[in-house]
């Protein structure tokens, strides 16, 4: 009997470590449980543009958003209201899971911060994916300076993936379901936010009207900021606790 209490007790341990999740530095979490209410420190507001509440990767309704961008006209996408928490000029972190219904020829954007967000250039930082070179790619841009994963890290239509993207000391870094895929140097560009403000589910363009192109045609969830570097154990825990949280608690 006593074998068998410690027995579940290590299993009730592992089960809450692969469950945790950084929250030292967290500056802005959304769940998006059929909304972008934010659940993170900052309580940044959030205004929805058509987006609609869908099923996450276990098939769980209003667990995550989707942004219906089939062609290059974005109806469907985020605004954040603009926030000096989420403005970052040095380390930091963004996390979330995202599903890509179809490929087509321009990007998909994700989030995106002051990237060309004001005149002259706003080099803030922006996330997407793209099919320029023959495979689904993921894009990190800091700076004016762009990184990009590699074939080896070719996103899956039709599936869940989860991505990291780290800054850390000048070196930008790309994390597929956990595992560093790529890692190369920032721009240098000097950072500008006082343009647009930060979209999801798209990219933006000051001179553009309308502003916002290169929208999602997909889903997005558990959208997380961190205003430092994860570390890789961390990156760890942020990809299990996305996949621990689509589904009913372990029964022991």
């Amino acid at each position: 009997m006593q074998k068998k209490i410690l027995f579940v007790l290590a299993m009730l341990c592992f089960v809450i470590n692969s469950m945790a999740q950084p929250v030292a530095g967290q500056v802005f979490y959304l769940p998006m449980n059929g909304n972008f209410t934010d659940a993170g420190p900052n309580n940044i507001s959030v205004t929805n543009t058509a987006v609609t509440g869908t099923t996450n990767v276990a098939g769980v309704a209003n667990r995550a958003m989707y942004f219906a961008n089939p062609t290059s006209t974005v109806a469907n996408y985020a605004t954040v209201t603009a926030n000096a928490a989420i403005n970052f000029t040095g380390d930091f972190s963004i996390s979330f899971a995202f599903y890509l219904s179809t490929t087509y020829a321009h990007p998909k954007g994700f989030f995106d911060n002051g990237l060309n967000g004001a005149s002259g250039g706003g080099f803030g930082y922006g996330m997407w994916s793209w099919n320029a070179n023959g495979y689904n790619s993921l894009c990190f841009n800091f700076r004016n300076g762009n990184l990009q994963t590699t074939a080896a890290g070719n996103i899956q239509l039709g599936v869940w993936t989860h991505a990291v993207f780290v800054r850390q000391a000048g070196v930008l870094k790309i994390y597929i379901n956990g595992v560093l895929n790529n890692s190369g140097p920032e721009g240098t560009g000097t950072i500008n936010y006082t343009g647009v403000p930060p979209r999801i589910g798209t990219m933006n363009y000051i001179f553009q009207t309308p502003q916002q192109y290169n929208g999602l045609n997909g889903s997005m969830d558990e959208l997380r900021a961190y205003n430092r570097a994860v570390t890789n154990t961390e990156v760890v825990q942020l990809y299990n606790a996305w996949l621990s949280s689509q589904s009913l608690p372990v029964q022991l």
